[in-house]
C-alpha cells in the first residue's frame, strides 16, 4: 500500500507503520478493505480539494463514485481477442480464430455482471469511526447539526440581503448545515429550513417572509424514503409554518431519479429501495440541479430527463 504522507510504496507485510516516515496507518486493508491512501483521496473528493464541509453520505459517495470499475479491463481483453482472432484467421487457423471469438464474447458478457468493488455503506462507516478511534480528524466532514444558536454577527434583515427567492424545506437537520456552512443557500437565492422547524433562529423568521411574499414558491428537497404525499400532509399540519396558498414543488429525490443518475451507479445496490439520502450526491451536482430546477420552475425528474434526452439544462445534467 502507499504511503499518502511520503509517497512510499511497501507491502502489507510490513505492517501498518510506513517504512520510511513511519505514519501509523488507520486502516488495514485485510480487516476494512481500504487504506489511509484511498480513504484520504474519498475526502479531497468529496471536499473538493478542502473548499467544502461535506456529510458522511457524500463522503460514502466519494468513494463509491471512484471504486475502479472493472469493465474497462473486461471490453480491453474482448478487444485484444478480436484482434487475435483476426490475426489467426489470416494464418489459416479458422478453428482456433472462432475459439478466440467466444472468448471474446464470453469476456465482454462477463463485464456487466462483474460489479465495482466499493464498500458498503456500513462498511464505509467503520472506515471512519476506525479514524476517529485513532483520534484522527476529518478535516470539513459536517458530523452533526450545529446551528442551534444564531451567530453573533447573525440579524433578521441577513436574510433580505441575499435576496430570497424560495424557502427550501428538507427532512434532515444536516441538511441545512451542507447548504448554509458551504454558503450555497445565498448563492442560490434560498432560505433553508429543515422540516422540524431547525434551525429556530431562521424558521422563526420564515412566516414573516412568506406574509411579506405572497407569491414566494416553498420547494421540498429529501430523501428517497420521503413520500412527496406524506412530506406536503405534514407541512400543513407543522405548527411553525404557514404555508397559506403559497406554491409548493416537490423537488424529489424519488427512487427513479436515483436509478437514472450516472453518479450512484455504483452504490445504489448497497441500500435498500427507496432509502437512498438525496445527499449521496456530491456538492456541486446537487446545488447544479436546483439551479436547474429554480430557473425552469421543475422537479429532480424532469432535469433528470432533459439530461437524458440532450436537451437543453441549466445543470448540465447535474455534472
Amino acid at each position: 500500500m502507499k504511503c499518502p504522507d511520503c509517497g512510499f510504496n511497501q507491502k502489507y507485510a510490513n505492517g501498518m507503520r510506513c517504512g520510511k516516515c513511519r505514519r501509523m496507518f488507520s486502516l488495514d486493508p485485510k480487516k476494512q478493505k481500504m487504506t489511509d491512501g484511498k480513504f484520504l483521496a474519498a475526502v479531497r473528493r468529496a471536499s473538493y480539494q478542502g473548499t467544502v464541509k461535506f456529510t458522511q453520505n457524500q463522503l460514502y459517495a466519494a468513494h463509491a463514485e471512484r471504486a475502479m470499475d472493472p469493465k474497462g479491463c473486461f471490453w480491453f481483453a474482448s478487444i485484444m481477442m478480436c484482434f487475435m482472432a483476426i490475426f489467426v484467421f489470416l494464418q489459416g487457423e479458422s478453428q482456433i480464430a472462432m475459439v478466440l471469438v467466444i472468448g471474446a464474447i464470453f469476456v465482454f458478457g462477463i463485464s456487466f455482471i462483474v460489479v465495482p468493488p466499493c464498500l458498503t455503506p456500513n462498511e464505509f462507516e467503520s472506515c471512519i469511526l476506525k479514524w476517529h478511534s485513532d483520534k484522527k480528524e476529518i478535516e470539513g466532514l459536517i458530523k452533526f447539526p450545529t446551528l442551534y444558536v444564531s451567530p453573533e454577527k447573525w440579524h433578521e434583515h441577513d436574510i433580505y440581503d441575499y435576496g430570497v427567492e424560495q424557502i427550501l424545506i428538507v427532512n434532515r437537520d444536516i441538511l441545512v448545515d451542507m447548504f448554509v456552512l458551504n454558503n450555497r443557500h445565498a448563492e442560490l437565492r434560498m432560505l433553508v429550513v429543515a422540516e422540524s422547524g431547525y434551525p429556530d433562529y431562521i424558521s422563526s423568521q420564515v412566516n414573516r417572509l412568506l406574509a411579506d411574499r405572497p407569491d414566494l414558491p416553498i420547494r421540498l428537497l429529501h430523501d428517497t424514503s420521503i413520500s412527496s404525499t406524506d412530506m406536503q400532509t405534514r407541512l400543513a399540519k407543522l405548527e411553525w409554518l404557514d404555508v397559506a396558498d403559497h406554491p409548493v414543488t416537490d423537488l424529489g429525490l424519488k427512487e427513479t431519479d436515483v436509478y437514472r443518475l450516472k453518479q450512484t451507479e455504483n452504490f445504489r445496490r448497497h441500500y435498500d429501495k427507496c432509502l437512498i439520502p438525496v445527499d449521496t450526491l456530491l456538492l456541486t451536482p446537487l446545488c447544479n440541479g436546483l439551479t436547474a430546477c429554480f430557473a425552469n420552475e421543475s422537479t429532480f425528474a424532469e432535469e433528470i430527463a432533459k439530461g437524458a434526452s440532450g436537451g437543453e439544462s441549466t445543470s448540465a445534467s447535474f455534472g
